[in-house]
């Protein structure tokens, strides 16, 4: 068992097959296989002190009793880790337990995507833009990517944690849970349910897109051509994160750098 804060990564070096790339041409889900680690084209020396960096700002926050694998729908053939976890205490010394499946890159791939999305929109290394964007980063997720789950935090800085639920990197209401984000604790059938609810449960998927907080916006302003609107976003964040997994590109990450400047 895994109680680390750092990410799972033995199973890094998957990344998309030819099927995955053809997927999200498509507007497909993903499709299972496993396929060498993509070795990096970034200069080593810098990969490495940016990857230290990445790695001394801490998140991996949810990551405290690793649960094991677990498989999602459409995230096949990568590997999806269960987690169990207690949220920063409350201002009433309240810790509430969450359950998240995540796809957490370890810290030499965030430096990866990273780099290549600041020297793919600045046509070099910037370390400005560079330290703007691991900073933008490191606040919008911790580097934690929730396939399915609930995550609390406390974005008004009241002292209360809200449930907010994910899908595909994406926060969601859920018909089945009342008040959609509630600030209560929440009862293992609860926590199941954000896990393991159907599709058709989804009431409304929302704007931003782990682990650096990309927009729909954004992801036009870069270039992207397919359909956003509504859940349509979703199977877009979903494609990209499996096309960019164990390689130097992840379009959402160039287009939130582009985003910076």
């Amino acid at each position: 068992m895994n109680t680390s804060n750092q990410p799972f990564s033995k199973l890094q070096g998957r990344r998309a097959c030819l099927g995955q790339l053809l997927a999200a041409a498509g507007g497909l889900g993903g499709v299972a296989c496993q396929a060498t680690r993509a070795v990096s084209a970034l200069p080593p020396e810098l990969l490495a002190r940016w990857t230290s960096l990445v790695r001394d700002k801490g998140g991996y926050d949810l990551q405290q009793e690793d649960l094991g694998t677990k498989g999602i729908q459409g995230w096949e053939g990568f590997p999806t880790r269960l987690y169990a976890y207690h949220a920063k205490k409350e201002r009433n010394g309240t810790r509430k337990r969450g359950l998240a499946v995540m796809l957490n890159p370890a810290p030499e791939q965030v430096a990866r995507w990273l780099l290549q999305a600041v020297q793919e929109v600045k046509g070099g290394h910037d370390e400005l833009l560079a330290e703007k964007l691991l900073k933008v980063t490191s606040g919008a997720s911790g580097f934690q990517f929730l396939v399915r789950g609930v995550h609390w935090e406390d974005m008004n800085r009241t002292g209360v944690n809200t449930a907010y639920t994910f899908r595909d990197g994406v926060t969601v209401r859920l018909k089945g849970l009342q008040n959609q984000w509630p600030t209560r604790a929440l009862t293992e059938q609860e926590l199941s349910y954000a896990l393991d609810c159907d599709e058709a449960d989804v009431m409304e998927t929302m704007r931003y897109a782990r682990i650096q907080s990309t927009t729909r916006e954004m992801y036009r302003a870069n270039g992207g051509t397919r359909p956003v609107t509504g859940h349509a976003w979703r199977a877009v964040v979903r494609q990209l994160y499996q096309a960019a997994w164990g390689q130097d590109r992840n379009e959402l990450m160039v287009a939130r750098a582009r985003s910076l400047f």
